[in-house]
């Protein structure tokens, strides 16, 4: 089965398509199976700060554009959320100070 190409998939999200092409339901299905095991994020609030320092510090070793690509491949978006979160949530503790 023929991945969805963004473009396709962004069509279907904002109801531009009246109705999915045959095959276009099964492709989806397909392609969130792949991607719910990365849906658990691996980061806690604890350990947020040196995932992001070590993330740091693998782009900063890096000698290629292809190496950041692999750096990039490997992070889970759900793993930056929390990272995210978490620093946004310090910024709010320490501002109520």
């Amino acid at each position: 089965m023929k991945n969805l190409t963004n473009e396709r998939l962004k069509e279907i999200i904002a109801h531009r398509s009246p109705s999915l092409r045959w095959g276009e339901a099964e492709a989806m299905a397909s392609e969130l199976l792949v991607l719910r095991p990365c849906e658990a994020p691996a980061v806690t609030p604890e350990s947020a700060p040196s995932f992001i320092l070590d993330l740091m510090a693998q782009i900063r070793a890096a000698k290629s554009p292809e190496e950041v690509r692999a750096i990039k491949a490997k992070v889970s978006a759900s793993d930056l959320d929390v990272a995210v979160e978490t620093f946004d949530k310090a910024i709010e503790k320490l501002s109520n100070l």
